[in-house]
């Protein structure tokens, strides 16, 4: 006969959980839903709960649905209530498991305080639910070493307790009462939760299911969820991904093997009821995917069952409960996370007991605490992994920092050493530093530092012994170093005497004896093996000799990097030293054998020329290309110009040292058939014509006007006899020191070199004029390159037509305008008498053909058709183009800007129209022509 629960032994059971208790007020307090409101008492003024404050209050406002007047009376909706509280307050507070063993009456709080489970959080976000259900497999939930035992000896007592418990609590129908079944749900949570194991969660579930629900057997399947999709409605069931694992069962072994089915959610793609052979879906993916509980009445022959191995290795199955299991937050339906399916099969009583819906409320109330604990589980094991992996990383920085900061010691070390090498320009000390600081960073007994002398083939020791005063020399093809500085390998012996390359002859000469070694070649910028470190002898404590260790081959590989820089800096620096006084060396050759010496002075002084007189140089028609470049009288006419001008006595010269400076000019200039001296004094005579017969002086000052004459008389010096195209293509030297106007910018330094020499310098008497007059200078040698007049005539043009006192008001078109000037000065032989323009033509095509000629010697494309001997007839069509389109437009301009030099444009035109008359005649250099040119 059962026995009616009384209000005191509803009260009795929480005065033993005042946690949960506590709790259930806190829930029902906090739910809206809820019209009233449960009062706390409190013992003293600092706010401190009764013990048993919130059970009194559930007894005296009969919230336990106890009517005062008939005790033993409970209601279900109220019952549910209080369920329903502490199932919220399980899933949205922290998980704290009740702090006493209702199993253990006798164990007192201090002892139950010592073995508290860690508190857990969980989290109310579904997806981080759904990410963290991983930690179903690592909580084993999938382990194929589950024990047939496990759980069994944790839930033995807890079984008895229970079975005895629901005996006495079941109506005559054998039903357990309302209020049985949730003090029930109550007392085995406190188990649950005590447990933090999911095997023993397991064992227990499936023992204490049968006596909750009396059946034959119970199983418990385990759902496996994919995380990369979100959740649906919709559940698909792969019924051929199949994970068998062992057996979970009581001590009677009533229980049947774990199957895991792998579910995939999506909102897509639903399966239907049937397989690819026809088959129905068997009852585990119904509810997987249905996740509603699930009643199979008659199921011997029913598919959806029997294709359910496990449901009957261990029996018939007459009938069957198939229930999901729910934990964590709950979803929009009600329902957390699927975590498993509890089976529970033949139900026992009388004969063909069916299952029926009050068992199906019972046990759905039990499973709700299973839940939750499987739930906890699941998250403990997600923060223990969290917390161990946080722990690894922990261990791991920890080991990184350790080893960042040694690496950090070490170059420190190796930065310091290296700021003492790159301090150091002399390879000898540089060699002895790197030699004395290889053997301290490696505790060495002896170093020696060689340097690879590639042409020699052979090492050099980078300083002079004391002993001998010389450098020692080691041959590349004997030795451990030879070896290394051959192969570019490192070498570390432990037993020098053991390795057939070491030398045993210095150790014989010095009673030295050498036991281990270390080799190291030094790489410079290109991995080009530049020198060789070799230490010898490790010592450790107590000056005992060790062999060399992994780390010294590191330490030292890393500190040769830096002195292969230093030495290869320091080689470059010795190489520059060497060029550097090779340099002066031959510049000081140079220099005597380019510039006049006294002896050719005197011997010049004491000639006796008869230059033209000048007033024949001062006329338009006198060209200077009646003299060989070697005539004397050009020099003698060179002086006799200057001396006719009218800053002469302001910039006054002595009269050696400009016969000196002209001399030397003349001896710098080569003998080419066209750029020579002759076209150099040519030049000069224009400028100085500019000057006295058409007025510039007028236009420009005196400083401007000397530096124009004197870099005239230097504008093609040193010239090769080949055009700025020529150097390019070959790519030469000179191209490759000067960019753009190559060899402009070379007559322009090379007069300079001339100008400082002792002797030599005209212009030391311009005082503050000095920078002005290099400037213009400069500027007017770079002007007679013809790039330079093609990008800046019609600019010269405009302003001579629109303002021509731009010429004293703007610097940059004064410039332009002296750029005009000696680029008119330069083709100043087109302006004379067509006989002597012809010639000067003729000699300049012979240089052309011979830049040609060696454009052809080398591969080179030719620069111009104007350098292609083959076209030698077709010089008057050649000579009518240039004339007409370089020559004229620059005297024409001209004649724009100074109304006088239009004589010099009618000049031009008429050698214009003579060579017009050639065109389609074959012509030759030198050849007499009709009007007897």
């Amino acid at each position: 006969m059962s026995t009616e629960f009384t209000e005191d032994a509803i009260l009795s059971w929480l005065e033993s959980h005042p946690h949960a208790a506590d709790r259930i007020v806190s829930s029902l307090n906090s739910n809206p839903q809820n019209n009233f409101q449960i009062p706390r008492i409190y013992a003293n003024s600092n706010q401190e709960l009764k013990t048993s404050s919130s059970i009194q209050s559930l007894a005296d406002n009969n919230y336990l649905g106890i009517s005062k007047s008939r005790r033993g009376s409970t209601t279900g909706s109220t019952s549910s209530a209080i369920f329903t509280a502490m199932h919220a307050q399980f899933t949205t507070e922290t998980l704290d498991p009740l702090k006493h063993n209702p199993t253990d009456p006798n164990q007192n709080a201090s002892q139950s305080e010592s073995k508290k489970v860690p508190e857990i959080y969980v989290k109310t976000d579904s997806e981080l639910a759904f990410e963290n259900v991983g930690a179903l497999e690592s909580g084993n939930m999938r382990s194929s070493s589950m024990s047939k035992t496990d759980g069994i000896t944790f839930f033995e007592h807890q079984r008895k307790l229970a079975k005895k418990f629901i005996s006495e609590n079941r109506d005559n129908r054998g039903n357990l009462n309302t209020t049985g079944s949730i003090l029930f749900a109550l007392a085995q949570a406190s188990s649950f939760y005590s447990s933090l194991d999911l095997r023993q969660i397991i064992g227990g579930v499936l023992q204490i299911a049968l006596e909750f629900v009396p059946s034959d057997r119970s199983l418990v399947f385990l759902v496996d969820t994919d995380r990369n999709v979100s959740y649906s409605a919709a559940i698909e069931v792969e019924a051929d991904c199949i994970d068998e694992s062992q057996t979970v069962s009581d001590s009677n072994d009533r229980l049947s093997s774990e199957r895991v089915m792998k579910i995939t959610r999506s909102v897509s793609v639903i399966r239907s009821d049937q397989d690819a052979a026809g088959n129905p879906e068997n009852i585990i993916s119904i509810v997987a995917k249905g996740g509603k509980t699930v009643f199979v009445s008659n199921a011997e022959n029913d598919p959806r069952v029997n294709s359910v191995h496990e449901l009957n290795q261990s029996g018939p199955v007459r009938n069957i409960m198939a229930m999901p299991i729910f934990g964590g937050p709950q979803d929009e339906d009600g329902k957390g996370q699927m975590l498993g399916i509890a089976c529970l099969i033949n139900r026992r009583g009388k004969p063909f007991q069916e299952f029926t819906d009050v068992d199906k409320k019972y046990f759905a109330d039990f499973l709700v605490i299973v839940g939750m604990a499987m739930f906890n589980i699941m998250l403990y094991k997600v923060a223990e992994e969290r917390e161990e992996k946080a722990q690894a990383l922990a261990m791991k920085n920890l080991e990184l920092y350790h080893t960042a900061a040694k690496e950090a010691t070490k170059f420190k070390a190796l930065l310091e050493l290296a700021h003492d090498l790159f301090v150091e320009d002399d390879v000898g000390e540089l060699g002895r530093k790197i030699m004395q600081q290889a053997q301290k960073l490696v505790c060495a007994d002896k170093a020696s530092f060689f340097v690879v002398d590639e042409e020699k083939h052979e090492l050099q020791s980078a300083f002079f012994e004391p002993e001998s005063g010389e450098k020692l020399s080691i041959p590349m093809s004997k030795g451990i170093a030879g070896y290394v500085a051959t192969k570019g390998e490192s070498v570390n012996v432990e037993d020098a005497y053991s390795d057939a390359r070491f030398n045993k002859d210095v150790d014989r000469k010095t009673g030295y004896r050498t036991q281990s070694i270390l080799c190291m070649p030094v790489p410079g910028p290109s991995q080009k093996i530049v020198g060789v470190t070799n230490l010898i002898n490790k010592k450790a404590a107590g000056n005992q000799i060790v062999h060399f260790t992994k780390e010294d081959e590191e330490l030292l590989k890393a500190f040769s990097v830096f002195s292969g820089l230093a030495l290869h800096k320091n080689l470059l620096l010795e190489e520059n030293r060497n060029k550097s006084h090779m340099l002066a060396l031959t510049m000081e050759i140079m220099s005597y054998h380019a510039t006049c010496h006294a002896k050719e002075l005197t011997l010049f002084l004491s000639k006796s020329l008869s230059p033209p007189p000048i007033e024949e140089i001062r006329k338009l028609e006198f060209d200077m290309h009646q003299f060989d470049l070697n005539d004397d009288r050009l020099v003698a006419i060179t002086k006799m110009m200057y001396l006719d001008l009218p800053f002469a006595n302001k910039y006054a010269i002595p009269e050696e040292k400009l016969t000196r400076y002209i001399l030397t000019l003349r001896k710098n200039y080569r003998h080419n058939a066209y750029h020579n001296f002759t076209h150099a004094v040519s030049v000069t005579h224009a400028v100085y014509q500019m000057i006295t017969n058409f007025g510039l002086n007028e236009e420009l000052e005196d400083v401007e006007l000397f530096s124009m004459f004197w870099a005239a008389l230097n504008h093609d010096i040193d010239h090769r006899g080949k055009n700025n195209q020529f150097e390019k293509n070959a790519h030469t030297a000179l191209a490759s020191f000067y960019g753009t106007s190559t060899l402009e910018r070379h007559h322009f330094n090379h007069a300079m070199t001339i100008l400082s020499t002792e002797g030599h310098n005209v212009f030391e008497r311009l005082g503050r004029e000095y920078s002005k007059c290099l400037k213009c200078f400069e500027q007017a040698i770079l002007s007679t390159d013809l790039s330079i007049y093609f990008s800046t005539k019609e600019k010269v043009r405009k302003m001579f037509k629109e303002d021509r006192t731009a010429i004293a008001n703007d610097l940059e078109m004064r410039e332009m305008f002296r750029g005009l000037i000696m680029t008119c000065c330069d083709l100043t032989g087109m302006t004379k008498p067509f006989h002597n323009s012809r010639m000067t033509s003729d000699a300049v095509y012979s240089e052309f053909f011979q830049q040609g000629d060696e454009e052809k010697r080398m591969g080179l494309p030719l620069s111009s058709k104007l350098m292609d001997r083959t076209h030698e007839k077709e010089i008057p069509q050649m000579q009518f183009d240039f004339m007409t389109f370089v020559v004229r437009p620059a005297f024409d301009i001209l004649s724009i800007g100074m109304p006088k030099t239009v004589t010099l444009l009618n000049a031009v035109d008429h050698n214009i129209a003579t060579w017009k008359r050639f065109i389609g005649k074959d012509y030759t250099i030198g050849m007499e022509l009709e009007d007897g040119s």
